[in-house]
């Protein structure tokens, strides 16, 4: 004689789409994964983006890791933005993050609407080929520091490499030189 298991039913995370454990992590209506998932939702909401979950089902980064309390305090430090920044006048900073996390078109949407998140930012633009998001910002209102940590927020931490800036930039110069 077969014994049939009861079937229980599956709830995901209406962030990211993956299976909720415990059903305590609730607002809206809404059931979360995680307390990440949950955050990322209610700065989304907040800001008044929830047009990002029409985009596709399940949108979201999963945020079950959490980022270690002052990673980006580097960015603090001026010789380091001096680095990463590709252009800057009196009053806005232009830098270009690298987010590996990119992958589909409600990605583009959040990343390209981060100035409802961080009212400091003034524009943000996706390159999807190469997963990279300009941004330019007001640096007199939020700081490098606080863009990169408003990207991690939302799920997508941006990958800083110091030395591949270095190279970068000399290669432009010298194909720049060159071509003079």
């Amino acid at each position: 004689m077969k014994v049939l298991e009861k079937s229980k039913v599956r709830s995901t995370c209406f962030h990211c789409g993956e299976d909720v454990v415990a059903e305590d992590l609730v607002i809206d209506n809404k059931l979360f994964c995680c307390s990440g998932c949950k955050t990322v939702y209610e700065i989304i909401n907040k800001s008044d983006l929830c047009q990002y979950y029409d985009i596709t089902n399940y949108p979201g980064i999963n945020q079950k890791t959490k980022v270690r309390e002052g990673k980006f305090d580097f960015l603090d430090d001026e010789k380091i933005i001096d680095k990463l920044i590709h252009f800057k006048d009196e009053s806005q900073q232009h830098v270009i993050f690298y987010l590996p996390q990119m992958h589909c078109s409600s990605c583009i949407w959040i990343l390209e609407h981060l100035n409802k998140i961080d009212k400091g930012i003034i524009k943000s633009q996706v390159n999807f080929i190469k997963k990279e998001v300009t941004v330019i910002y007001d640096f007199k209102t939020t700081s490098l520091k606080k863009v990169a940590e408003s990207l991690t927020l939302i799920g997508y931490e941006p990958h800083i490499n110091l030395s591949d800036v270095n190279s970068k930039k000399l290669k432009n110069m010298i194909e720049l030189k060159l071509s003079n």
